[in-house]
């Protein structure tokens, strides 16, 4: 009984610790105004998930075993009816140089981190050419952690010659406060059109280059592809983007997955396996979001999923029998 009434405490401290914690966050501006934003926010999702499903080809086939792991970006790229499409990026090469292509739409960022300080000007030079339209080359520098703040744009509207023609930019630093890590990031800012760039180098006062493989001859080496549109990306459901991909034999192998945890976790709920809560809870939790957004695209938490999943049902088999 003391046991029980002392575990009865400590769960009630901590409970009280967190909503110590959460009330001020639950009742600041952000969390207020997402609130909000909810009923525009769903209605965006099911317009977004209406528009994924229509995705899937026809026939019984594919809404059986999918249209392949992986493949909702392409689809959504070639065939969706939304009006944002994801820019696409690729390496090309030829006659000794090598380029980063860029194709204009929803933007991809190209990042990569500079050490640049705050309040200097720093001397920015590429080579480019147009491929197809009349592409617009955006060129930043950001402070960035979860997103982009304190930006630095250049932007270069390049001649409709697809000849090979360098360019030189001064850009000065933003007197940044907060010394986040910043990233210096290439984009084509004009829909519908093509660009090719290389031989990209940002020099210092000094004289020295700051960046890295700028021609590219080392492949994504140090540069980062990010985006800020989900969608073209993204199906935020990851039920329904697990039916456009891996079909309904797909969605129905993770039901019995989900069946076979909860099973083990039921078997244990009498034995003395202190974990068996907070996996509950977590499990829970996971389960929760991936109706609002897709979380099997985020690898490192897919795994931790499997892994506690899948450990999960191995205690539970491996256990020592309850006694009666």
């Amino acid at each position: 009984f003391q046991l029980h009434a002392r575990q009865l405490r400590r769960g009630a401290l901590l409970l009280a610790l967190l909503c110590a914690v959460a009330v001020p966050v639950l009742e600041g501006p952000a969390m207020q105004r997402r609130y909000h934003a909810t009923a525009r926010d769903l209605a965006g999702r099911q317009a977004h998930w209406i528009d994924g499903l229509g995705l899937i080809g026809p026939g019984w086939v594919r809404w059986l075993a999918g249209m392949g792991l992986g493949s909702y970006p392409r689809l959504h790229h070639q065939y969706s009816k939304e009006p944002a499409h994801a820019a696409a990026y690729g390496l090309m090469g030829a006659g000794g140089r090598n380029w980063l292509q860029l194709a204009g739409g929803s933007p991809v960022y190209i990042d990569q981190l500079v050490a640049v300080a705050p309040q200097r000007r720093y001397i920015l030079s590429f080579d480019a050419r147009t491929l197809r339209g009349a592409p617009e080359l955006g060129v930043s520098l950001c402070e960035k952690w979860l997103y982009s703040a304190n930006c630095k744009w250049s932007v270069e509207r390049l001649p409709t010659q697809p000849a090979w023609r360098r360019y030189v930019l001064a850009v000065d630093t933003p007197p940044w406060a907060k010394r986040r890590p910043v990233k210096l990031s290439l984009t084509n800012l004009r829909q519908g059109s093509i660009l090719a760039v290389s031989n990209v180098a940002l020099r210092a006062p000094e004289g020295g280059n700051l960046l890295a493989n700028g021609t590219f001859a080392d492949g994504m080496d140090r540069w980062l592809p990010v985006y800020d549109n989900y969608q073209p990306w993204h199906l935020e459901n990851w039920w329904l983007q697990m039916l456009i991909e891996q079909g309904a034999c797909g969605v129905l192998a993770h039901v019995l997955l989900l069946a076979c945890a909860a099973m083990a976790l039921l078997r244990r709920r009498r034995a003395p396996y202190r974990a068996m809560p907070a996996v509950a809870a977590a499990l829970a939790a996971f389960l929760t979001l991936t109706f609002i957004d897709s979380l099997g695209d985020f690898y490192r938490i897919t795994f931790v999923f499997y892994l506690i999943t899948i450990l999960t049902m191995l205690q539970a088999r491996h256990s020592p029998q309850e006694s009666s």
